[in-house]
């Protein structure tokens, strides 16, 4: 018997030292911003001072140049969008946003998969950059237990304990920091090489297609999202963000999303911009100079969708009817698209 109470001692002596330990390289993590995507001081310091905010996963992160929404719409914007973000990921932002700024406009991002994105299937990637975006302990856990499933634990343990040895590591060279000097408003340069970008055209023509099976948890938080800013009084703008012509010519369903957030944007009183149909973009926005991947704009390319985006908003704004701007349909488009690169 004292042979067992000693070991059940040892034992919980042993998980009390492994919290503490695990906790502490854990934080070397949490109390900086030594990842991209950490940026919680710096909104927390804007606090009270916003009032455009873009929203979304990759796709406006690397699309939505804050400098340049300032500049043309005279506004004072952030970009909220994360990697992978999901829905939920997003209605939990603006939330927090909406509820400390004087918001007069949100922009969210809806591409391809912003409805199929099987939460449960593809796992917690998003929601791991997502508790490192969110700044304080009680928001964090709320969010933890709200959205990590428990089998997904273990995975988010090794996670932060990596990323915490990381930062333990940048500590000891000195070059940890607690605000992140990577992230302007949200927004990061980005550009590489991809050689997905040279295919031939015509060879690749309609080859794929993207999930069409609609996630029901994706429906839930974007009606949230929609109820939030008419709660707010917030004008809320529908965007799908430029693709390579790359991938608008290898995929052959593109209409099908397009009809879905049309079909949204008409019922709740919304504008709904698919800028992959804006007439000027293969002259504009040209996979050799503007993409850093088939499905990302890079930092040029980013000001230049940027600075047209703003343009339609101007024109609206002075009461022009923008609509002959855009082709009516993905169908439309490739009837006028040149397969040759």
């Amino acid at each position: 018997m004292n042979n067992f109470k000693s070991a059940i001692r040892t034992c919980i002596i042993f998980l009390i030292v492994l919290t503490i330990l695990s906790a502490a390289i854990m934080s070397a993590f949490f109390i900086g911003e030594n990842y991209y995507y950490q940026d919680s001081r710096e909104r927390a310091e804007l606090s009270g001072t916003l009032d455009f905010f873009v929203c979304g996963a990759s796709h406006a992160m690397r699309g939505f140049r804050p400098d340049i929404l300032d500049q043309e719409l005279g506004v004072n914007s952030y970009n909220l969008s994360c990697s992978r973000q999901t829905m939920q990921g997003r209605y939990e932002l603006l939330n927090l946003e909406l509820n400390r700024n004087p918001a007069k406009t949100v922009v969210l991002e809806l591409s391809y998969d912003s409805m199929t994105r099987n939460r449960d299937e593809e796992g917690p990637e998003g929601d791991m950059y997502m508790l490192g975006k969110l700044g304080g302990f009680m928001p964090r856990i709320k969010y933890f237990f709200s959205a990590i499933r428990p089998k997904e634990y273990g995975r988010m343990y090794y996670n932060y304990i990596d990323n915490g040895v990381n930062c333990i590591k940048k500590i000891i060279h000195g070059t940890w920091t607690n605000k992140n000097t990577k992230l302007e408003k949200g927004y990061a340069a980005y550009k590489r090489d991809d050689d997905e970008l040279n295919q031939d055209l015509k060879k690749i023509y309609h080859t794929r297609s993207f999930e069409e099976t609609v996630y029901e948890p994706n429906v839930e938080y974007l009606n949230k999202i929609i109820a939030l800013c008419k709660e707010k009084n917030v004008q809320l703008i529908l965007v799908t963000t430029p693709l390579s012509k790359v991938t608008v010519c290898r995929y052959d369903n593109l209409d099908t999303f397009k009809e879905w957030y049309e079909n949204v944007a008409n019922e709740n009183g919304l504008q709904y911009y698919d800028f992959n149909l804006i007439r000027d973009k293969e002259e504009k926005l040209p996979d050799s100079s503007a993409f850093s991947d088939k499905f990302h704009l890079g930092n040029k390319g980013a000001g230049t969708f940027t600075k047209m985006f703003t343009d339609v908003l101007n024109k609206e704004a002075a009461g022009e009817d923008t609509s002959a701007l855009f082709y009516g349909s993905y169908s439309e488009l490739e009837s006028h698209m040149t397969l040759d690169k």
